[in-house]
């Protein structure tokens, strides 16, 4: 059971009285109190010392105590039976205490939502003072309630609920996103081709949007037109699942024009467009997020901690593209550099410890050492490792330049050694460094590194041994 020193001397005597009520109540069968016949009389108590709460303490006992497993069930029916207090007791939040109850409520994995909401969510929605929103995250921005079962009518005030706070001013798109994601998105609500236009115009995320409405079979016409318009936002949404701190302000109208300028030109090339784009769950790399566009992959993140990786280097997987620029945090004053880079998809199977060798060796012979040597870093080409993407025509001044001057890692190429299809080659170049230069060893991969590395020292000795024989017999 969680203490917290902030808690004052008032309302830890109110939670001492309430965990004794629940430790000396029990439930029956059907999940109703046994109290010998003064159940009113219990709830009236219970109800008393909820208003009597300091509101901070409220918050406290409210994030602590709920998933004390001795007493949940008592008090998750305790407060059912009391949600018009409850509700009283939430109108009159400050807030920051408003916000502290909200994130306690929606991270959350063993509160009782059904225990407490179940069957009165309804009337503790219509209880509370709703012309501001943070009453209604309380409740619904929490993954548990996705188990409570509302009513067609009772969803569809709640959509326009959301329209209207959204048009008040008193809800972000964000907020809306959340709601839809968390609890209709998983739900079979069917929405009007009004709520359908809102939605398409108002959500923070069209692609993801897109990508669940076509998954669900919902008409997709407003968001394709959204999502072909609006360069910017798509953007924006690309980078926000990068760096939740990213402050969009941070970035200039140019990098976002350049990016998506180069999304859309392969894009074309593939007979593709926005709508395309698939982020691809647990490829990101140790810095980065990663998506896929017919066969290219997007990666977005951190600029490399290596700047001048060798393009000599056969092992490395050749951007198509490869475009860096400034960030700012929000509520910093630090810019950041990010690196947006495309490049060819490459196929995933087994990797042996060999091939695994193989490939570092062949780094260590370019003078660069690669510490996140793991086998899920390997991928084999489906082509030889050059870019295929000749620059596509364009009208104006909607130009990328995609050109062979943005291409690879050197500021002055040397000649590449061409790797044929079929050849393991690294994906994931976050961990790349000079020899007299490495920075840090991932303790994922530290088994490998330490391995591949003890066997290429040896293989050195060898080549030395054998260099020096070959010199002393001529």
């Amino acid at each position: 059971m969680k203490r917290d020193l902030a808690i004052s001397e008032k309302g830890q005597k109110i939670i001492n009285q309430i965990v004794s009520m629940c430790q000396n109540i029990t439930l029956n069968d059907n999940g109703e109190l046994n109290c010998n016949g003064e159940e009113d009389k219990v709830v009236k108590e219970f109800a008393k010392l909820l208003n009597d709460f300091p509101n901070f303490d409220f918050v406290l006992f409210m994030r602590d105590y709920l998933e004390v497993e001795e007493i949940q069930s008592v008090l998750s029916k305790l407060l059912n039976l009391s949600i018009p207090t409850l509700a009283n007791k939430i109108n009159g939040l400050e807030f920051y205490n408003m916000r502290i109850l909200n994130s306690a409520f929606a991270d959350s994995a063993d509160v009782d939502f059904e225990g407490i909401f179940g069957g009165r969510i309804e009337e503790f929605y219509r209880a509370l003072d709703n012309d501001n929103f943070e009453f209604f995250e309380i409740f619904f921005n929490s993954r548990n309630l996705l188990h409570v079962t509302l009513s067609r009518e009772f969803e569809d005030e709640l959509m326009q609920f959301l329209n209207n706070c959204i048009e008040n001013n008193t809800a972000k798109p964000e907020d809306l996103w959340r709601f839809l994601n968390r609890y209709i998105y998983r739900h079979n609500y069917k929405f009007t081709d009004e709520q359908l236009d809102n939605i398409a115009q108002i959500t923070p995320r069209p692609i993801d949007t897109y990508q669940f409405f076509k998954y669900k079979g919902v008409d997709t016409t407003k968001l394709r037109e959204v999502i072909s318009t609006n360069k910017t936002l798509v953007v924006k949404e690309l980078l926000g699942d990068f760096g939740a701190g990213i402050s969009m302000e941070g970035v200039s109208q140019t990098s976002f024009e350049t990016i998506w300028l180069m999304i859309d030109e392969i894009a074309r090339y593939q007979g593709l467009d926005f709508t395309d784009i698939e982020e691809l769950e647990g490829s990101e790399g140790s810095y980065s997020k990663v998506y896929r566009l017919g066969t290219k992959i997007i990666k977005i993140g951190n600029t490399l901690r290596t700047q001048n990786i060798p393009q000599n280097c056969k092992r490395f997987l050749q951007p198509l593209v490869r475009f860096e620029f400034d960030v700012k945090r929000d509520g910093e004053g630090s810019f950041d550099r990010i690196t947006f880079q495309m490049m060819e998809e490459c196929d995933r199977g087994t990797v042996s410890e060999e091939d695994l060798y193989n490939v570092y060796r062949d780094i260590r012979d370019c003078g660069m050492v690669w510490t996140d040597c793991a086998p899920r870093n390997l991928g084999r080409l489906r082509k030889p490792n050059v870019v295929y993407l000749p620059s596509i025509k364009r009208k104006g001044q909607d130009k990328t330049g995609v050109h062979h001057t943005n291409v690879g890692f050197a500021k002055e190429p040397k000649k590449l050694e061409i790797l044929p299809a079929g050849e393991f080659v690294v994906l994931d170049l976050d961990y790349v460094f000079p020899e007299d230069k490495v920075e840090k060893i991932p303790n994922s991969a530290r088994f490998f590194y330490e391995r591949l590395e003890a066997r290429y020292q040896e293989e050195l000795k060898k080549r030395k041994e054998v260099k020096k024989n070959t010199i002393e017999i001529e």
